[in-house]
């Protein structure tokens, strides 16, 4: 929250022919740490990088396993938290409730998912920033059938804008791209409606070049 350095003199009383004594001036050095402290707090802003979210999620990835389609359904959960008004870290990951890939028997089949990353984030406004992250992720396939378990991890960029609007609505849009060769260019638009100032309810759309994710959660702001 930006907050305002306020200097309240207080002048003793005076009599007679008596003046007051001129207060001293504050040295460059003092001016300058004052500026720094005020404009390293950032402008009260209405989206906060500090919170913890929990989720559903389904996807339908096309052609993903040697030409077969792989749908699964997770839940999974993200924490990110705010070190300084200008960079945040985060952490989340999930598990499938089932995952089924098309004409392979996948009995006792389950994914996991995870990622760690760090991001930088700008206030344009007190309702707008923009954010760059950069973060490891990986996933596995696991199934009683051994010729189909599968697991990798890669390194993710991403970058995108935050809305605050209509005094409820968090919007979000977002571009991603993992480092490795052909990887989909995965797009990514949100929308989470404020209950309170402290939880929200949203839903996210996520589409790679084949395939889609539609995931639903709540997101606790601290």
């Amino acid at each position: 929250m930006l907050t305002s350095l306020i200097t309240i003199s207080v002048a003793a009383l005076a009599t007679g022919h008596e003046t007051p004594i001129p207060a001293r001036p504050k040295a460059p050095s003092v001016n300058l740490m004052q500026e720094t402290l005020a404009s390293s707090l950032g402008p009260d802003s209405r989206i906060p990088y500090t919170y913890l979210e929990l989720g559903y999620s389904s996807t339908t990835l096309d052609g993903y396993y040697e030409g077969n389609d792989v749908e699964v359904e997770m839940q999974g959960g993200v924490g990110s938290l705010e070190l300084t008004p200008y960079i945040h870290i985060f952490v989340g990951g999930g598990r499938s409730s089932s995952a089924t890939v098309q004409n392979v028997s996948v009995q006792g089949g389950q994914i996991d998912n995870w990622f760690a990353g760090i991001g930088i984030h700008q206030y344009i406004t007190p309702e707008l920033n923009g954010f760059f992250r950069v973060s490891v992720a990986g996933f596995a396939l696991q199934a009683d059938n051994p010729a189909i378990n599968i697991a990798s991890h890669d390194t993710v960029y991403s970058g995108g804008v935050r809305y605050f609007a209509w005094e409820a609505w968090e919007l979000g849009a977002s571009l991603s791209r993992a480092e490795a060769p052909n990887a989909d260019l995965v797009y990514e638009v949100s929308a989470l409606y404020r209950l309170t100032e402290s939880l929200g309810l949203g839903v996210i759309y996520n589409k790679p070049d084949e395939g889609d994710t539609v995931s639903i959660g709540a997101r606790w702001y601290f």
